[in-house]
């Protein structure tokens, strides 16, 4: 149980909401549990929604042990002077507060790590050094998760630094039994309201809107949303959103030159792009995701309809000339349809990003969604199905003149069955990539070893690919080089069938035959006549020479009275001991045995 005076304050919406929907770090409330005053008992108020932390970083790379000799020693200093402590490990911050009553400590708070300024590549490298040991390599996939987790850690900086501060200092106040606790209470609201929510994004607010899954329990997305005080007070709007518009970096290609450098740069972005999203009217900003960043707005609905596209219009150039500004180089827009106030945005949020990855190549930066005046509704897994056996039709037959509405088809039926899961998305893209792969190599007559290379080479970029984006990237690139290599010109000798080099191993098996030289008279490659004799006759050409060779012998030793010597050279073995060996192997019995057993019989 928690302590007295602790227990009614341990809830307090005023500190709750703060820590919980904007700060999104792990607060503890400490108590000593006797006389002493070292922390022993430790009470969480809040449990982060991100899964990873410094914390969890230093466990995972070095152990517990430095970092909490860093926690008892910033305990030992509140101790001593009895005021708030700012810890610091590898860059970032974490706050120490007593809770006194009558100048005795009676508990502490703990809360941390966040960084007070926007993380860099250089503080990147620097703790990934000292925590794993090693250099710095964008290539690294435990690098590249390493960056991830880094870059979820929260940024407290400008007002938010002092002002969450303040925050856990008045809660240490309404802890220590605080007279005027309303008094307190208005001030962590008007921290929340003027502080906060205009510094950081709410914790699940958007994602709520947007459809995507949030652990928060939310009520239904409706025209209500406009009508309460928090979402004007909190959120800035006074309209419920109608509209959602995507933007991303434009890419000529998947490949990234310098990954680790075009992570920061998305980064950076990301976190100016929910504070632009406050100089527009009736919008709200967040992440796409790892490689964009997301809005929502509405034009006024009184607006005819043509006057609220021009108003959207407007809205999506304003976050275009930011975004080109701020990512230094191109980039698309994706605008998806307005939907009626209150209607649910999930659709429109699918549409602006399938925008984004459907755009041909028109040359615009601004693409808005149409299909017809309306999304076509989705068929399904049986729907996805068909159109890969559509796919599949095409790549077995070099069908290609409506390949690019095909794949644009089948992108779009996966993304409508699972737009909010990466994981099923990509197995989505795997099975067919598996599956079209086959085909490829079917069709070009490719060995065991060099479709087994097709294939992983075409499942490479997917299989490292993270984010969304870099999903469907990997999946459309690999697609075209699948594409490529059916259009490859085939050998006018493919089909040339094998029957009279077989015939020629009929006439002269005592021969030594070389398989380069067959494959050369058949007119294929060594490993394309390999697989071919094997399907015509059942054997790899040693193993049918050698069959061929030992049936001959056994018919010379029952037909004539030729030394086994002999027959071993006139049957094309290469000696007599390896001869009678094989000739053992096969029938029980050495050659000579065996004329004599059937002499007997």
């Amino acid at each position: 149980m928690i302590p007295k005076p602790f227990a009614q304050f341990i809830n307090y919406n005023p500190f709750h909401n703060i820590i919980h929907y904007y700060v999104d770090l792990s607060v503890f409330l400490i108590t000593s549990g006797d006389d002493t005053l070292s922390p022993k008992v430790w009470w969480a108020l809040n449990r982060r929604k991100r899964v990873t932390s410094l914390y969890s970083l230093e466990v995972q790379y070095g152990g517990p042990q430095v970092r909490d000799r860093f926690v008892l020693r910033s305990f030992q200093k509140v101790r001593e002077t009895q005021e708030t402590v700012c810890g610091e490990r590898l860059g970032f911050k974490d706050f120490f507060v007593p809770v006194l009553s009558k100048g005795r400590i009676i508990g502490y708070l703990q809360a941390g790590a966040f960084a007070d300024r926007e993380v860099t590549l250089e503080h990147l490298t620097r703790c990934w050094k000292e925590l794993s040991g090693r250099e710095f390599s964008p290539d690294l996939p435990e690098f590249r998760e390493f960056t991830r987790a880094f870059l979820e850690i929260p940024v407290l900086d400008g007002p938010l630094f002092p002002a969450f501060q303040e925050s856990l200092e008045l809660f240490a106040r309404l802890l220590s039994g605080e007279r005027n606790p309303a008094a307190l209470g208005d001030r962590l609201r008007r921290l929340q309201n003027e502080v906060f929510s205009k510094g950081l994004p709410h914790s699940y607010w958007l994602d709520w809107a947007l459809g995507r899954p949030t652990s928060e329990s939310v009520p239904a997305w409706s025209r209500w949303v406009e009508k309460w005080g928090w979402t004007r007070d909190e959120i800035g709007l006074t309209r419920v959103p109608t509209s959602v518009l995507a933007v991303i970096p434009r890419k000529a290609g998947r490949t990234v030159l310098n990954w680790a450098e075009e992570t920061m740069r998305v980064y950076h972005f990301q976190r100016k792009s929910f504070r632009f999203a406050q100089t527009l009217p009736e919008t709200v900003g967040g992440r796409l995701d790892d490689y964009g960043a997301v809005f929502v707005t509405s034009a006024d609905a009184k607006l005819p309809r043509l006057a609220q596209r021009k108003w959207i219009g407007g809205i999506a150039q304003k976050i275009r000339d930011f975004a080109v500004k701020e990512l230094g180089g191109p980039v698309l827009v994706g605008v998806g349809e307005t939907v009626a106030p209150g209607e649910f945005l999930g659709a429109s949020y699918r549409q602006a990003v399938l925008a984004l990855h459907l755009e041909r190549g028109s040359g615009g930066d601004i693409v808005f969604f149409e299909e017809g005046g309306r999304e076509a509704p989705p068929r399904g897994f049986h729907g996805l199905r068909t159109l890969l056996d559509e796919l599949n039709g095409a790549f077995a037959t070099a069908s290609f003149s409506g390949l690019e509405d095909l794949k644009e088809r089948f992108l779009r039926e996966a993304i409508h069955l699972s737009f909010q899961n990466p994981h099923e998305i990509r197995w989505h893209f795997q099975y067919a990539l598996d599956r079209l792969s086959e085909t490829v190599g079917t069709r070009m007559d490719l060995d065991e070893r060099e479709a087994r290379r097709l294939r992983e080479n075409t499942a490479r970029t997917l299989e490292e690919a993270v984010t969304f984006q870099e999903i469907v990237l990997a999946y459309q690139d690999a697609l075209s080089k699948l594409q490529k290599e059916v259009e490859k010109p085939f050998s006018a000798q493919r089909d040339q069938s094998l029957e009279k080099v077989r015939e020629y191993v009929e006439r002269h098996f005592q021969r030594p035959l070389r398989i380069k030289g067959l494959a050369k008279m058949a007119g294929v490659s060594v490993s394309t006549f390999s697989r071919r004799f094997k399907r015509l006759t059942g054997l790899g050409l040693e193993a049918y020479l050698q069959k061929r060779r030992l049936d001959e012998a056994q018919r010379l030793l029952k037909a004539t009275r030729l030394p086994v010597f002999r027959i071993a050279k006139d049957c094309g073995f290469k000696s007599n001991p390896y001869f009678i060996q094989l000739f053992r192997n096969k029938n029980g019995l050495p050659p000579q045995e065996f004329r004599k057993k059937l002499q007997q019989g």
